[in-house]
This record gives C-alpha cells, sequence and structure tokens, in this order.
C-alpha cells in the first residue's frame, strides 16, 4: 500500500465502489501500484502552485506567437499579412529555405539584439516628423464598425460557447441542488408518516424484515472511477509541470550561453556557425540531398533509441572514457615529450579573441563636511550621493545627511566594475560649479573655493545656531564589458 495519504484515499475509494471485473478499476490498480510512479512526489498544492507560477513566467512568448498568428490570418496588420504569403510562397518555390528562416530569425531577432543589448552603441537621435500619406496596404483591409474576419468570427463563437456551458453547468449545479431539497423533505415526509403507522400497529405483531441498501448503479461507478481518475491525473500533472519547470530552467541557462552572449566566445562561435550554415543552405541548399538526409535521420534517430542500442552506446562512452583516461596518465608521466590533447571545440574557443574595448563611465560621491558657527574647523560628515544644499528636504526638516564614512564602502553601479589595480583612485574635480553649470542646476546657492562648494550665508531664526556644510565632487573610474543579463 501506498504511504501517501492521497494513495490510501484512492485505494479504499476503488475496493469499496468500483467492480473487481470493470476495466476502470483494472487501468487505476495499474497505474496505482506503478514502480515508476511510486518513485515520483506525492500530490501536493504547494508544488503545482510553484510549477504554475514557474511555467507562467516563461509562457509570454507562446502566447506572443499565438495572438501574432491569430493576428496574420485575421488581417490585423495588413503589412504582415503580405510577408507571410510571400515567405509561404518562396518556401513552396524553394523547400530549402525552410532552413534559412529559422537561422534568419534566429540572427535577426535573437543573436544580433542581444548583442546590441550587451554592448549598446551610441546612435544619433532621430528627429520626429508628422506623419504623411497612408499606408501602403490600407486599400486591402479598411476596418469599419462591426466588420471582422472569419478567424475572428470562430474565436469569438469558441469562447461564447465556453461561457455558456460555464453558465449551463452553474444552472444544472442549482437545479440538481433545489431537486435535492425537495427530496429531503419528501424523505422526512415519508419518515414521519412511516413512524406514526409503526405506532399505530400493535406490539405483538410488529415485526419488519431488514433492509437492504441499493447497491451503486453503473452511473455512480463511472462518476467515482472519474473522480478518482482526476485525482490521479492531478498528481501526474504536477509532476509533468515540475519536469517542464526544471527543462525550461536549463533550456533558459543554456540559451543565455550560446544566444546572448552570456559566454562571450560560446555566443560568437555560435553566431559564425550560424551565419556560415546560413550562406551554405541559402547558396547550396538546392544541391543537397534534403530527402536522403531527412530519410537517414529519421532512420538513425529511431535505431538509436531502440532498446537494444544502449550497450552498444554504453560500451562506446565506456571506451571514450577509458581512452581519455589513459592519455591522461600518459600526458602526465611524459610531460616533456607530449602535450595533452584537447577537445575540438574548447581549442575552437581558444582561438577566438574578444577584444571588445571596454565601456568606461565615472562614479561620483561627494565629501561633505560641516561647522557651526562657534567651531572655526570643518569636520568630516560622511561620502554622500546627494549634494544636501540648503533647500534639501531632509536638510529643511532637520535630518543628518545620508552616506557612508569611507571610500571603500563607495561601490559602483550593477554589472559595473572598478580597476582593482588602482586602489581607491579618485579624483577630486577642481572646478565642480561648471559641472553643475553644465547638468542646468542652481549654482547661486554655492560659492566656490578650493575645489569646494560651501553653502551661502542665510539668515538666523530665533537665535538657532546654523551649521554649514561644504562638499567636493569625487570621480572615480568604472568600466564594464558587457551588459548584464537580468
Amino acid at each position: 500500500m501506498s504511504s501517501h495519504f492521497v494513495d490510501r484515499v484512492i485505494e479504499r475509494l476503488v475496493a469499496s465502489s468500483v467492480e473487481e471485473s470493470s476495466p476502470e478499476r483494472r487501468e487505476i490498480e495499474q497505474r496505482l501500484h506503478d514502480p515508476d510512479r511510486k518513485k515520483q512526489p506525492a500530490l501536493s498544492v504547494r508544488i503545482i502552485a510553484r510549477n504554475f507560477r514557474q511555467i507562467s513566467k516563461r509562457l509570454g512568448p507562446l502566447f506572443k506567437v499565438q495572438y501574432g498568428i491569430l493576428h496574420i490570418l485575421a488581417w490585423r496588420r495588413p503589412a504582415k499579412t503580405i510577408c507571410f504569403l510571400l515567405f509561404y510562397t518562396a518556401l513552396c518555390v524553394w523547400p530549402h529555405l525552410v532552413f534559412v528562416f529559422p537561422l534568419l530569425t534566429l540572427l535577426t531577432a535573437f543573436i544580433i539584439p542581444a548583442f546590441y543589448y550587451r554592448h549598446p552603441m551610441d546612435s544619433p537621435s532621430i528627429i520626429k516628423v508628422k506623419k504623411r500619406g497612408s499606408n501602403l496596404f490600407n486599400f486591402i483591409l479598411d476596418p469599419k464598425e462591426n466588420e471582422t474576419s472569419i478567424i475572428e468570427d470562430k474565436w469569438d463563437e469558441m469562447e461564447q460557447e465556453e461561457q455558456n456551458e460555464s453558465k449551463d453547468g452553474i444552472q444544472k449545479k442549482k437545479s440538481e441542488f433545489k431537486t435535492r431539497l425537495n427530496l429531503d423533505e419528501v424523505t422526512s415526509s415519508n419518515n414521519s408518516d412511516m413512524k406514526n403507522a409503526r405506532e399505530s400497529i400493535p406490539s405483538g405483531k410488529e415485526e419488519f424484515a431488514e433492509p437492504q441498501l441499493p447497491s451503486a448503479s453503473s452511473s455512480d461507478r463511472s462518476k467515482i472511477a472519474k473522480g478518482v481518475g482526476l485525482m490521479m491525473n492531478m498528481r501526474d500533472f504536477q509532476n509533468l509541470t515540475s519536469d517542464v519547470a526544471h527543462i525550461l530552467d536549463k533550456v533558459n541557462d543554456d540559451w543565455q550561453d550560446a544566444f546572448q552572449f552570456r559566454d562571450e566566445k560560446l555566443s560568437t562561435l555560435v553566431f559564425y556557425g550560424v551565419f556560415g550554415a546560413t550562406f551554405v543552405v541559402l547558396f547550396f541548399g538546392q544541391f543537397i540531398p534534403w530527402r536522403a538526409i531527412f530519410i537517414s535521420s529519421g532512420w538513425i534517430g529511431i535505431i538509436m533509441c531502440h532498446p537494444s542500442m544502449k550497450k552498444h552506446v554504453q560500451s562506446l562512452q565506456k571506451a571514450k572514457a577509458r581512452a581519455k583516461s589513459s592519455k591522461t596518465s600518459s600526458v602526465t608521466i611524459n610531460h616533456n615529450e607530449s602535450t595533452e590533447p584537447k577537445d575540438r571545440l574548447a581549442y575552437t574557443r581558444e582561438l577566438l579573441i574578444v577584444d571588445d574595448s571596454p565601456e568606461i563611465r565615472y562614479v561620483e560621491i561627494w565629501e561633505l563636511q560641516s561647522k557651526s558657527e562657534l567651531e572655526t574647523e570643518w569636520k568630516f560628515a560622511c561620502f554622500s550621493s546627494n549634494l544636501y544644499e540648503r533647500k534639501d528636504p531632509s536638510r529643511l526638516k532637520g535630518r543628518r545627511p545620508r552616506g557612508v564614512d569611507t571610500l571603500a564602502k563607495v561601490h559602483p553601479p550593477h554589472g559595473w566594475k572598478f580597476d582593482f589595480g588602482l586602489a581607491n583612485r579618485w579624483e577630486i574635480d577642481l572646478t565642480p560649479k561648471n559641472t553643475l553649470w553644465e547638468r542646468e542646476m542652481d549654482v547661486s546657492v554655492f560659492v566656490e573655493q578650493d575645489s569646494w562648494l560651501y553653502d551661502t550665508p542665510g539668515s538666523l531664526k530665533g537665535g538657532q545656531i546654523e551649521i554649514e556644510y561644504r562638499r567636493r565632487r569625487m570621480i572615480r573610474e568604472c568600466f564594464r564589458y558587457a551588459r548584464p543579463l537580468d
């Protein structure tokens, strides 16, 4: 018997409600006692909710493709529909383009945008102009009121049918509930009449037979079997979603390494490979025997999946591992006479040199010092990213400036790095007022002297002792080779 309480409940329901000779019971018992199924986790609402959340996060592109196809078929964007028809016509005329279109899509929609995202380029701003004329394809589809395509009508009909079915189900449940209430009232009245009749019979002549409960009908058994199957399907679906979530995580990691330049050398190698494959297929695809390739690939793939081929594949893997270990040991003994053989892919990756110049920016920090009118020396306050001038809201509320006490606690933004070879190499801006003027800030509230910006003299309120601040701007270079992935 299974250890989980849900499996025990299912077994009790099957044993008490489903006949032994019924095919539903044999199927349920076969699934319950399947050893592979017993190894999987039991039914858990927490795991189901987690898997739904993880999968729903990654199904956005799938829904975009779904609605994109719907828009193409429904002529929402005539230009897209015309382009689709042109691509379809070219594919029918030259079937080898079935390999070119995915490769071009991979290049233009994924690899190149990912490279520009990781390595943004400075582009001149484009002056916006008014839209002149009309769309070239407006004559194909001029949307008017209450005009929709057949695809949209079919889609709306399907949604309306689903809504009607849900409403009918709710009405059916309400009617069944009312019927049960009426039956309960009739049963209670019959029971009261029977009780009165039994009381009217003399005690010596009172003879009653044992009541016999009606056996479950075939419809009840089928309902119970469906309920049991639903619970089992929920558990199987939970485990399926766990596998799908793990596969999606693995695919996402490999995708970022290969196509989104998280591994710069691998993505560069993939780019050259995809570009070369696109060139070969585009210009020499008509000379390649595609039918023979597809037939032989299908046969080889199916034969390799046969159980009798497993031992041969494992023996080849073991032989390869033994040969690699023996070569490694020989290289360790005779390291002066031979070199360790390397994988061809690893050797090719070593030949690639990613020599993009890093993107350089500056980190800015302000050193704040303070003193009161009764003091003669300035005291260090903090290193802050805020100027903390007189009109600052936190200063007006009497709060102290927020910051750190040492430059070692100042870090670059996410994805950027300092040059650790030049530790604490902060430069002092000798003309900070010009920097504020270039940023179109109010420089009249500061007095510049020896690279420090002093507060302008202010009026005292009620004999309060005013605390003055001065600040100076410090900058340091930081760099990054690529924008970090989210």
